[in-house]
C-alpha cells in the first residue's frame, strides 16, 4: 500500500512539474507575441504614415495637372487669337498688287 502511495506521489509531482513548465512556457508565448503585436501596430503605423504622405503628393500632382491643363488651354486660345489678328492682319497689308502695266 506504502509503495502504491509512493507512485502516487511521483506521478502528482510530474503533473505539477509539467504544469509548471506549461505556465511558463505559456507566459513566454504571451510575451513574444504581445512583442510581435507592438512591432507590427509600429510598422502598420509608419505604413500608413507612409500612404497618407503618397496620398498627398497624389493631390498635389493632381492640381499640378489641373493647373497645367488650365495653362495649356489659355496658351491655345492665346495662340488662336493671335493666328486669327495675323490672318486679319495679312488681308488687310497683303493684297495682291493690280497690276500697272497696259
Amino acid at each position: 500500500h506504502n509503495r502504491r502511495a509512493v507512485e502516487l506521489n511521483k506521478v502528482a509531482e510530474n503533473i505539477r512539474k509539467t504544469k509548471a513548465d506549461f505556465e511558463c512556457q505559456k507566459q513566454q508565448a504571451v510575451e513574444l507575441n504581445q512583442q510581435a503585436l507592438a512591432q507590427f501596430q509600429e510598422q502598420l503605423k509608419r505604413i500608413r504614415e507612409h500612404n497618407a504622405e503618397l496620398e498627398r503628393r497624389k493631390m498635389l500632382n493632381e492640381q499640378a495637372e489641373a493647373a497645367f491643363e488650365e495653362r495649356k488651354q489659355n496658351v491655345a486660345k492665346q495662340n488662336q487669337q493671335i493666328k486669327a489678328e495675323f490672318e486679319e492682319r495679312k488681308k488687310t497689308y497683303c493684297r495682291p498688287e493690280r497690276s500697272n502695266r497696259g
